[in-house]
């Protein structure tokens, strides 16, 4: 299962790769633990894969980008101007008040990248999607 999840992100961080002009395009490597990340790109600034695994083995992914704002994300300048306060640094951001149902399905977040020149990665797990979003700011792994 989590060998497909990783398959997974290599196939969606290819096919950024292949989809982004050359000069923005970031170059995928595999570390030793096989997951994938993105080599730092002097082009853009900032570049993450964002996914959100559930138990059943559902994956819902999206890409961000910053300087410019772009992806895949539907609130990319939200999502950037909250990294861009905590330095890029998803653990950094500040939790959102929500009001989350107490309901028992849990999720784990992830995401991957490069803020400027670092390499960057964050890995959450949550009782629900409700406090996932609402522990993460509420804006980056909206969607």
């Amino acid at each position: 299962m989590i060998t497909f999840i990783r398959l997974l992100a290599v196939a969606a961080v290819t096919a950024l790769t292949v989809l982004v002009p050359a000069t923005a395009a970031a170059s995928l490597n595999e570390t030793a633990a096989g997951r994938a990340h993105v080599e730092p790109d002097r082009a853009s600034p900032a570049k993450f894969i964002l996914t959100i695994h559930t138990p059943d083995g559902t994956v819902r992914a999206s890409t961000l980008s910053c300087g410019p704002e772009g992806g895949s994300h539907p609130n990319a300048i939200g999502a950037c101007d909250q990294l861009t306060a905590a330095d890029g640094h998803l653990d950094r951001v500040p939790a959102q008040p929500a009001a989350c149902p107490m309901v028992y399905a849990p999720v784990t977040l992830e995401a991957t990248g490069h803020w400027h020149s670092e390499v960057r990665s964050f890995v959450g797990s949550y009782g629900n999607s409700c406090q996932a979003v609402a522990a993460t700011g509420g804006v980056i792994f909206q969607y």
